[in-house]
């Protein structure tokens, strides 16, 4: 029968704490860059590159450097803004064929 050794137990927990305080970090960059709307298509490629190739440094870098996400309140004025032009496009559209506006509304 074999005994377990505390210290072998705190060494695997050291580790595992260890381990997830790096990974953690560098897995939210990560998310955080391929949901970054600030960001195109052709950044966000950047940055995940930079976070992978640099790994724990490149997810400070990202971090510390990249434009911060939209919040709630910005993403919604940004939605209301694109309904307002797509409504306004409708209504030209609407004009140039006779067609009353207030039916255009969904």
């Amino acid at each position: 029968m074999s005994h377990i050794h505390f210290s072998n137990v705190y060494g695997v927990l050291l580790i595992a704490v260890a381990g997830l305080s790096v990974v953690g970090p560098w897995f939210a960059a990560l998310i955080s860059a391929l949901k970054n709307e600030k960001l195109d298509s052709t950044m966000k490629l950047v940055w995940v590159f930079v976070i992978f190739a640099l790994f724990i440094f490149g997810a400070l870098l990202y971090f510390a450097v990249a434009p911060k996400r939209l919040n709630r309140i910005e993403r919604g004025m940004a939605e209301l803004h694109l309904r307002k032009r797509q409504l306004a496009k409708r209504a030209r559209k609407a004009a140039e064929g006779g067609i009353e506006a207030t039916k255009l509304i969904v």
